[in-house]
């Protein structure tokens, strides 16, 4: 008589190499799905106290009028901030004024944005957003996260609301696009 092995068959490790590579996908997935989401509360984070900043600023001493992209003081221009703010200045006067106000030290560049930004996850501020009498914070969280804020979100036209309960001004791939109305004169 032939003794019986004692182990497993093919079928039994294609079927448990299967089931490993089935989890590794899952968790694969969802650890991507929590880095976008901790890389963008971060800046959203950011950008409220830049909202409350440039808010407490202008009970200060009055509206901050300027376009300025917000990122580090090596960067002098910030090309293709968004659509006709191609190479929007850096300010150092008014990155300095909002940091005071904003409690935002050193202005942090984000991780999202396309790729013809320079620098890439720069915020901006402009005083006076399409002619429209806003003044508009601007920035980009991941691609499926939203802007994170209760102020007003302008849509893609830049120039009106988002449509109610959405709350991007536009999204891509890559990442979502927040405009955000600080102040409307």
């Amino acid at each position: 008589m032939w003794a019986k092995e004692k182990g497993f068959t093919i079928v039994e490790l294609l079927i448990v190499i299967v089931v490993i590579a089935i989890l590794a996908t899952i968790s694969i997935v969802a650890y991507n799905g929590i880095q976008e989401r901790a890389n963008s509360n971060v800046i959203i984070s950011r950008a409220q106290g830049y909202i409350k900043g440039l808010k407490l600023w202008e009970a200060d001493i009055g509206r901050p009028t300027v376009q300025s992209c917000i990122a580090p003081s090596t960067y002098t221009v910030c090309q293709n901030v968004a659509s006709w703010m191609t190479n929007a200045p850096n300010d150092s006067n008014f990155n300095t004024t909002l940091a005071k106000y904003s409690g935002v030290a050193v202005p942090e560049l984000g991780k999202y944005g396309p790729s013809n930004d320079n620098p890439t996850g720069l915020m901006f501020y402009h005083d006076n957003w399409y002619g429209g009498s806003r003044g508009v914070l601007g920035y980009r969280v991941g691609p499926s996260s939203d802007c994170g804020t209760s102020q007003p979100i302008l849509a893609s036209n830049h120039t009106s609301y988002a449509p109610a309960g959405q709350n991007y001004t536009g999204r891509t791939s890559t990442y979502t696009s927040c405009e955000i109305e600080v102040f409307k004169y």
